[in-house]
């Protein structure tokens, strides 16, 4: 995904000439890109915050937000930690 995301900014950075040399990437098709890299910023963020109000809302709002938004956000760090540390057979079989 970095990588990809990389490509796409590099992409955006240079729309003018890429259009100009390449017929069929039209300015469209850059906008197109540009909404993509924004929702790919946008969506774990997004996800991440539907989990704690799908944990509040399970709980009947008896929890307070930060113990819902801690409730989430323990086994996110824990994952984040393991892809810095562990072998990538233990990360995926983490992650299922």
């Amino acid at each position: 995904m970095p990588s990809t995301m990389a490509n796409v900014l590099d992409l955006l950075s240079s729309w003018k000439h890429t259009t100009t040399a390449n017929d069929n990437i039209s300015l469209i098709y850059i906008i197109y890109q540009a909404f993509l890299l924004g929702a790919s910023i946008v969506g774990p963020g997004t996800i991440f915050m539907m989990m704690v109000g799908s944990i509040d809302v399970a709980f009947g709002g008896r929890l307070a937000f930060g113990w819902c938004m801690l409730i989430n956000l323990i086994p996110l760090l824990i994952f984040v930690i393991l892809c810095y540390v562990a072998e990538s057979n233990t990360q995926v079989s983490t992650a299922l």
